[in-house]
């Protein structure tokens, strides 16, 4: 089956505006990734890169709050993928819905912004929510252009060994700005990273869940009304 999730990301969309998110969920958004690579009036993006000279001043606006506050109120989740520490802490702290990490790596593998520290893993599991392995080398492994979908998959085992398996995805960004790790650079691709995760010891029901299950689940529990 082939299915889409309309998502926003970056949040740049809103033009510092709630009605116009208002008016993007009444047409089914279901998830806004507040930043991007630089500050949109919102929240401060991670460092990455020469965007770093861009990001603003720390943290979540009070427009940024009140479009976490906005989100949860139509049913819109928050995926805190490009969030800055602050930002990242800010959320959190607002959040009382399910946190999505849409398409991150682990500090554990490359110490940068740009991925999730462990506590913060842990944040998005207690809120009920799902971490997506990305597959960009870069993130994936120290000096990582030659990442191949044996790091994805070792990433995804550490998502499950520090916030859970039932709170671990894939998040490709696929066609976004990234160089895939090799073996996992398009959908026809994933065979390979199932076979890898089966390996290291994924049963059945862990697999449909990291490869869409967890999603459908907090996607169908955050469903308005």
């Amino acid at each position: 089956k082939l299915a889409i999730v309309h998502a926003a990301e970056g949040g740049h969309h809103l033009e510092r505006s709630l009605e116009k998110l208002e008016a993007l969920a009444a047409r089914g958004l279901r998830y806004l990734t507040l930043t991007h690579f630089v500050h949109n009036g919102l929240a401060q993006p991670a460092k990455l890169g020469p965007f770093t000279l861009l990001r603003g001043a720390p943290g979540l606006t009070g427009l940024g709050r009140a479009v976490v506050k906005k989100c949860e109120e139509l049913g819109v989740l928050v995926d805190v993928t490009h969030c800055s520490d602050r930002s990242f802490a800010d959320v959190a702290a607002l959040a009382t819905r399910p946190l999505l990490a849409t398409h991150v790596g682990f500090r554990r593998f490359f110490q940068t912004e740009r991925n999730l520290s462990d506590d913060q893993a842990r944040t998005v599991a207690r809120s009920g929510g799902v971490i997506g392995i990305i597959s960009w080398s870069w993130l994936l492994k120290k000096r990582g252009l030659s990442a191949d979908v044996e790091e994805m998959a070792d990433a995804v085992v550490h998502g499950a060994l520090v916030a859970g398996a039932a709170h671990v995805g894939i998040g490709t960004d696929f066609d976004g700005f990234v160089w895939s790790a090799r073996r996992m650079r398009e959908a026809r691709h994933y065979p390979i990273l199932t076979e890898a995760l089966s390996r290291r010891g994924f049963n059945a029901e862990e697999l449909r869940g990291i490869l869409g299950g967890n999603y459908l689940r907090v996607l169908g529990e955050s469903l308005p009304g």
